[in-house]
């Protein structure tokens, strides 16, 4: 795995990490000329790369996607010792424990974004899960944590196994143990979900694990998966 930050699009950049149970990606939003936000910050050499990209004295923000995306906080902040640390509420109390870290709440965070970016918080969520929205002209991008995932194939042994029992994919998918440890209230949620795909229509799927997926059908796709784990 080569690391090195690639351009998504403008002001949008991916750069992927190892960790304990395979290959993940952080993102990098530029929200400003100075002002950055990172989603899921990775390892050291994330951090260490992305000074290439992002120009000295600039603003960053550290946004912790969910309760367990914490790899690489302290790293980050370490790199980058004026970057601010935020997560949604219901995750900061873990995220805190497990990196001696004080984090703010996203709510900070919602008054720097420009307009063409949301922060979606996922209702009846016992891990804080939060997702990127981004507009650009017609096209609709949603960056996406451990919720949903989008692997075109799954690798053979023990870890192929997990996921095909933790029903990961192979394609647009969402997990098992998401389902029914991530959210309080599945159906509500389900609902939701599909009230802001309808609303939103992303034209392309950015998860944290996986594939980019950019075809016609996302919201359909989106959609079906929604009211086949959530609603029905």
């Amino acid at each position: 795995m080569k690391q090195e930050w690639k351009r998504i699009d403008e002001g949008l950049w991916q750069c992927p990490y190892e960790f304990s149970a395979g290959v993940c990606r952080s993102i990098l939003v530029q929200l400003d000329e100075k002002k950055f936000l990172v989603y899921s910050p990775g390892d050291q050499a994330t951090a260490d790369l992305a000074k290439s990209v992002i120009p000295e004295d600039s603003e960053i923000f550290l946004l912790a996607p969910n309760t367990f995306h914490n790899l690489g906080l302290v790293a980050w902040s370490e790199s980058f010792p004026k970057a601010k640390p935020v997560a949604a509420a219901p995750a900061i109390a873990r995220l805190q424990k497990k990196t001696g870290l004080q984090l703010e709440n996203i709510e900070g965070l919602k008054g720097e974004l420009p307009e063409h970016i949301t922060l979606l918080e996922l209702p009846h969520n016992k891990i804080g899960e939060v997702w990127l929205d981004i507009r650009g002209g017609s096209d609709r991008v949603w960056v996406v944590c451990d919720a949903i995932f989008n692997f075109s194939s799954l690798p053979g042994g023990v870890m192929g196994f997990f996921m095909k029992l933790n029903r990961m994919g192979p394609g647009i998918e969402m997990s098992r143990m998401y389902q029914y440890m991530g959210t309080s209230n599945k159906k509500k949620y389900g609902q939701w979900l599909m009230s802001e795909i309808s609303e939103k229509k992303p034209t392309q799927f950015i998860p944290l694990h996986g594939e980019i997926y950019e075809k016609q059908d996302l919201t359909e796709k989106l959609q079906v998966l929604a009211r086949r784990r959530l609603v029905k």
